[in-house]
């Protein structure tokens, strides 16, 4: 498994200077038990893993669904049942595990379900925090590194990390964060904020080293693990178009750019440079080549969140609409 991983990274590098070609289109849906929430991606088992909450749809509401899509075919191959909580997902492809983490809808603490990307068993759920106000878990992030879990919390005001089972340090924000992301190269952390700051934090010390401002009420976050650049969704609830923000790993603003009305999802994949962006009050997705720091395509689809495979060159969309399925975007 770390021997394909590598190869990966070897062609990321490899690629770092190529040309994308941007030629998006709707290749097809996936269908789906539920309404889709945020969306992740093992591009070395080629599967998608689906956050999929009850809604009041199936069950009797005391259970949730991670929904594995096989990758090569797009179709779903199993719902695993777990406790409510399916918001936020995160793949450690390198020990294939998949984490789910939401705010339980019958309990309303903050509560984290660990499953085996092998078996597609639970392996265990465990308690963030008791917090039963705000948003709870709002996002997720693995080190595939060092196998550390980043959490941001949004009931609490501060990023969780969780080693082994167990939360090891809590960082605290003086905003309320929107999403996590991470480089595993440099163990660095970031964590965007509600109130227009990026929050970068060293995953060796467990500390926030500076705060960048970018945007008026952020929210999705991506990391280009090879440039090293950080994408950054800004105003996302203005009436005018939100912003999406190019910055470097230090925090400085490189590039500001234009995209839909409500964006919030946001990937990048990192063997083309292209970034995706969700845009949920328009119905569209935007992509960026992020080399030159242009908008170079808008397709329209409905669109929440999102992740990309960089193998697969594929794009699966959870829309905003209440439809059950997933949609699939061809990268070229």
């Amino acid at each position: 498994m770390l021997n394909n991983y590598a190869k990966l990274l070897v062609m990321s590098v490899l690629t770092v200077s190529a040309v994308a070609v941007n030629a998006q289109t709707v290749k097809g849906t996936v269908a789906l038990p539920g309404y889709p929430e945020q969306v992740a991606v093992d591009p070395l088992l080629n599967h998608v893993y689906v956050a999929i909450p009850n809604f009041g749809v199936f069950g009797d509401g005391t259970f949730d669904y991670l929904t594995i899509v096989d990758g090569k075919k797009d179709v779903v191959v199993k719902n695993i049942k777990i406790a409510p909580i399916a918001t936020a997902v995160a793949v450690d492809t390198v020990r294939s595990l998949v984490y789910v983490g939401g705010q339980n809808t019958l309990t309303l603490a903050s509560e984290v379900t660990v499953v085996s990307a092998i078996t597609n068993k639970v392996l265990r759920t465990f308690q963030v925090t008791g917090t039963t106000e705000g948003a709870g878990i709002v996002g997720l992030a693995v080190n595939i590194a060092t196998g550390i879990v980043y959490v941001a919390n949004s009931s609490d005001n501060e990023v969780d990390v969780i080693n082994c089972g167990k939360v090891t340090a809590r960082i605290a924000s003086t905003g309320v964060p929107a999403a996590v992301s991470v480089n595993p190269f440099t163990n660095v952390v970031y964590a965007s904020r509600e109130d227009g700051f990026v929050d970068i934090i060293s995953g060796k010390t467990d500390t926030v080293t500076t705060s960048a401002a970018f945007g008026g009420v952020n929210q999705g976050l991506a990391v280009d693990i090879v440039t090293g650049n950080v994408l950054v969704v800004g105003n996302p609830l203005s009436a005018s178009a939100a912003s999406v923000g190019i910055l470097n790993s230090a925090g400085t603003v490189l590039s500001t750019l234009a995209v839909g009305n409500g964006a919030v999802g946001i990937d990048v994949d990192p063997l083309t440079h292209l970034v995706y962006v969700a845009n949920a009050s328009d119905d569209t997705l935007s992509a960026i080549n992020e080399s030159t720091a242009t908008v170079t395509n808008t397709i329209p689809v409905s669109s929440l969140f999102l992740a990309v495979n960089p193998v697969t060159e594929r794009i699966y969309i959870s829309p905003i609409d209440s439809v059950m399925s997933l949609t699939v975007v061809t990268e070229k």
